[in-house]
């Protein structure tokens, strides 16, 4: 048995002074959320994560963090790791394994974030923001249909967040911007981490695993609140003014939202949320 899962074997709460000293107050935050406490082993590999993103910076920087691939339970992925009195929901139930996340069925069930994204916000702006998600193993290119993240006012101008993969990996989003969806970029059925990004009122970029764009010239606009009682970035779909709707079967396993990150910064979230699956996929 690996390192991993002889730790698994020791519940959170066995005495082990050594594994308790090292966890963070941050994680300490995460767990006490939960409804079932995890194993010390689980818990070193979330504390692990943690510490890197607040070591690179990027932790200060997101909004969001939802990790739905996990060892631990379905109400513990759903959980924002970085404000836990937050939390997502599952929507008639789309299937949740672990270490896998979320299957949505294309119709109608989905991933409600509870990310509602602002114009002006602490960690969320309209021209400095990114949002996006990890998939798990069973899942690009997709079959050609609707939006595998949207959000939308409904009102014309107003900004847009929509991501859409077509069937041929043909990328398609808009980022707080009110104008059609910018076509930049091919994904891969070997392509997990996809992404958006703005930084500048003038342009975007959308992120494929390591691969950090071109900027591409799309003028931002406001972010409006949806007025419908859905209010939130939904996946698996878009929230279009308060409503689900164009639905498309997606397979998330980790979900992020907060301010821009640089093409550096990416690289250490991407690194960072690649040791995560990897080690969590070993207990």
């Amino acid at each position: 048995m690996n390192r991993l899962g002889q730790l698994g074997r020791m519940s959170w709460l066995n005495g082990n002074v050594s594994v308790r000293k090292r966890i963070l107050p941050e994680t300490k935050a995460y767990i006490a959320a939960m409804t079932v406490r995890p194993t010390s082993a689980i818990a070193n590999v979330y504390n692990t994560l943690i510490k890197s993103m607040i070591s690179s910076g990027i932790w200060d920087k997101l909004a969001c963090l939802e990790l739905y691939y996990t060892a631990h339970t379905e109400q513990a992925g759903l959980l924002n790791v970085v404000n836990p009195a937050e939390t997502g929901r599952a929507v008639n139930t789309p299937t949740w394994e672990q270490i896998k996340g979320y299957t949505t069925n294309g119709s109608t069930n989905y991933v409600d974030t509870g990310f509602q994204p602002t114009d002006d916000g602490m960690k969320y702006k309209r021209n400095n923001a990114i949002i996006g998600w990890v998939a798990h193993w069973d899942s690009i290119p997709q079959t050609n249909g609707w939006y595998d993240v949207g959000w939308s006012t409904g009102t014309v101008g107003d900004g847009i967040i929509r991501l859409h993969i077509y069937s041929d990996g043909k990328l398609a989003y808009r980022m707080n911007g009110a104008a059609a969806l910018t076509a930049a970029g091919t994904i891969t059925s070997n392509s997990r981490y996809i992404a958006m990004t703005r930084a500048l009122s003038t342009h975007h970029h959308f992120i494929v695993d390591g691969n950090y764009s071109v900027a591409v010239s799309a003028n931002s606009a406001a972010v409006g609140v949806p007025a419908g009682t859905l209010k939130t970035i939904v996946l698996g779909g878009s929230n279009i003014n308060g409503v689900f709707g164009n639905g498309k079967a997606i397979y998330p396993a980790v979900f992020f939202a907060g301010l821009h990150l640089t093409s550096g910064e990416w690289a250490s979230f991407n690194g960072a949320i690649a040791i995560y699956l990897e080690e969590m996929g070993a207990i």
